[in-house]
């Protein structure tokens, strides 16, 4: 039987993966005009992968509340619809979401920003591509690839702004994930598990 330390360990790594995997995500749209020629493959790679972003900071929060979470995982792990797997977190946590934050920890506090991305911007971002990633009618009207392609540019910088310095509240509210996605020795994600002091 494994030790709450050893379990601790093992949920920080799997966050850590998945953060990892969504910035190296984030550079594949960033290099996609590098890749591929034309503007609408361009848009379509982009949508899949931003889309793909957006499951995983979503299902990321399956890890930090990895407990609680497990009785629900058999439902959540095969659910695919953003909408509905952030309906069923609520529902569990309505803190699940990461939030943005100033981290002063020199002055022992860390700050919630106030203007971060929010679950509700998520989902109307992942609905948006979703008309992307399924072959057009030939009767209907083409998208606008070049505004597309600066929507997904757009919602990756508020991602990024996002995720840079986050806190991911676990259940019950007394613990959370405090995650740098690039720390200063080396650019990976450095990430610690914090309680909150009771006054």
């Amino acid at each position: 039987m494994k030790s709450e330390e050893e379990k601790k360990k093992i949920l920080l790594n799997r966050y850590t993966s998945e953060m990892e995997i969504i910035k190296l995500r984030i550079e594949e749209i960033k290099t996609a005009k590098q890749k591929i020629r034309y503007l609408q493959p361009i848009v379509e790679y982009k949508a899949l992968q931003f889309r793909k972003i957006i499951e995983q900071i979503l299902l990321s929060s399956l890890i930090a509340n990895a407990e609680i979470y497990q009785q629900y995982y058999n439902r959540l792990g095969t659910e695919w619809n953003a909408r509905y797997i952030c309906r069923d977190l609520k529902r569990i946590n309505p803190r699940f979401f990461p939030v943005a934050v100033i981290d002063d920890r020199e002055n022992h506090s860390i700050i919630d920003m106030e203007d971060s991305l929010t679950s509700d911007e998520l989902i109307e971002m992942y609905e948006k591509m979703g008309k992307l990633l399924h072959a057009q009618n030939p009767f209907g009207s083409l998208p606008d690839y070049k505004q597309l392609s600066e929507y997904i540019d757009n919602g990756c910088k508020e991602i990024i702004k996002l995720l840079r310095v986050h806190k991911t509240m676990l259940y019950g509210e007394k613990d959370f994930l405090f995650v740098i996605m690039s720390a200063k020795t080396g650019g990976r994600v450095a990430i610690n598990w914090f309680s909150q002091c009771e006054d």
